[in-house]
């Protein structure tokens, strides 16, 4: 055990020493870049584009030399006062009754993050600006002709025709996804949030790892998000599980050759998944209330005096919620691995016939094991569904009143059904953001451990 311990020890100084020599040799590279770079690159440093004018790549200059000038005057403008109230994230409140305007913390977090974007894109441009004028003097080094404007939106168009095509969807991403994580991330460092931090009535402070202490030190927030947490692994584990092998049972069962009236059963169970989910959760919710037709069946069926609690109990609601999520998930998983099993040769099904395999030992080591390489990503991407599945339970059991023992939610919640809770039914968001930044790291963490370590991902070339 001692050695053991010793050797990863060992390993983890190695790891160190390797991640201190690679940020020396990058630091050692950029000064021997500079100091050995073109004089015309040298005063690109200071006015962009300068290099390509004297190469006589004007369009490459002006482009380059715009850039700067936009951000530059950006900055002036903007910029640093945004920089200024991410810092502060404002100085004078509201003060509705006097008619006094104050500052927002919302919306300078929101311009504080969207101000640092501008500078990173501004920083990658202005670095791959620098590169590329010193590779053009290495070519006129070397003898070769640089390319022309003509040349280069020729590219654009063709050659590098992607580049083109994905400039819109990086935009995109930076700002309705990048920006929106960053904030959300931001907002577990204040006290955003109810009682006393809601702009734009009260200003916002940042408090640091004070609002992590609240929600794991405070006993209302700590046994609220211990129970929920161990009940939504639980679920996402179980639910996952079972899901998919309902979908690989009921697609492998539909493949045999002596099933008759295939489509018409697939077309059946394909019905839950064509139909909008809320409209089925609310559907299902009306079936399995204490006034709904399962309830009234079974009462006149078995003389009942009292409808059953499909979906208030603890575990009544968490059974219900299963099943019917069920209902929901394994037809998707069954039409694609109906779409897998086509793609199986007969003959290995053939050759484990006539070596004696049973069909359970055919499904246990050559059907299961191929669908399982196969979707590999889908399984993940299926259990990080069933793990953030806020509709399942918010359409079917979040009219229940708030459990016992839990802080702003029911037993039957899911983490991302309390976040919900505590963002936009009572205000408590940088708790909230916590909770947000949690789900963020254990599906993250998660999805990469387990991709990483599958066949899937090391065995990727030997699919056929």
């Amino acid at each position: 055990m001692s050695r053991q311990i010793l050797n990863e020890n060992k390993t983890f100084l190695n790891k160190i020493k390797i991640f201190f020599a690679i940020i020396l040799t990058t630091f050692s590279n950029a000064i021997k870049f500079i100091t050995q770079s073109h004089k015309n690159t040298k005063i690109s440093f200071i006015i962009m584009g300068y290099g390509h004018f004297k190469t006589k790549q004007y369009l490459k200059g002006c482009i380059y030399l715009g850039i700067q000038i936009a951000y530059i005057y950006y900055f002036i403008t903007l910029g640093w006062s945004q920089f200024y109230g991410l810092i502060t994230l404002g100085d004078k409140s509201y003060d509705l009754v006097n008619g006094i305007v104050g500052d927002h913390s919302t919306f300078m977090l929101v311009y504080g993050v969207f101000s640092w974007l501008i500078t990173f894109v501004f920083i990658c441009i202005y670095i791959y600006s620098i590169k590329e004028c010193e590779m053009s003097y290495k070519q006129i080094a070397q003898g070769k002709s640089l390319p022309k404007a003509k040349k280069l939106v020729y590219s654009l168009i063709n050659n590098k025709l992607y580049i083109t095509f994905l400039i819109l969807p990086v935009i995109g991403a930076l700002l309705f996804t990048i920006i929106p994580l960053v904030f959300m991330i931001l907002i577990a460092f204040t006290n955003f949030g109810a009682p006393n931090h809601l702009p734009p009535a009260q200003l916002v402070d940042w408090v640091g790892l004070g609002s992590f202490k609240k929600l794991l030190s405070l006993g209302a927030y700590s046994k609220t998000i211990g129970k929920i947490l161990v009940w939504n692994v639980t679920w996402a584990i179980v639910a996952t599980t079972a899901y998919y092998l309902g979908g690989v049972g009921l697609a492998v069962l539909l493949n045999k050759k002596s099933i008759k009236g295939k489509k018409l059963y697939r077309s059946c169970i394909m019905l839950s998944f064509a139909v909008p989910q809320f409209i089925s959760l609310l559907g299902l919710r009306f079936f399995f209330s204490s006034f709904g037709p399962i309830n009234q069946v079974l009462m006149k069926a078995f003389n009942l005096a009292q409808p059953i609690d499909f979906l208030v109990g603890k575990w009544p609601a968490r059974t219900t919620a299963f099943f019917v999520g069920g209902w929901l998930a394994i037809p998707s998983i069954m039409l694609l691995a109906t779409g897998i099993l086509n793609a199986i040769p007969d003959e290995l099904y053939e050759v484990g016939k006539i070596e004696g395999a049973s069909s359970l030992q055919i499904f246990r080591h050559l059907t299961l094991p191929y669908v399982i390489f196969a979707t590999t990503p889908v399984l993940i991407g299926q259990f990080m569904a069933n793990f953030n599945n806020f509709g399942l339970f918010f359409y079917l059991t979040g009219t229940r009143p708030y459990s016992d023992g839990y802080f702003l939610a029911n037993d039957s919640d899911l983490l991302i059904n309390w976040l919900y809770n505590l963002s936009l039914e009572n205000s408590y968001y940088s708790i909230a953001a916590v909770v947000g930044l949690i789900l963020f790291v254990i599906m993250s963490c998660c999805s990469l451990i387990v991709y990483t370590r599958s066949n899937a991902y090391k065995k990727e070339d030997q699919f056929q």
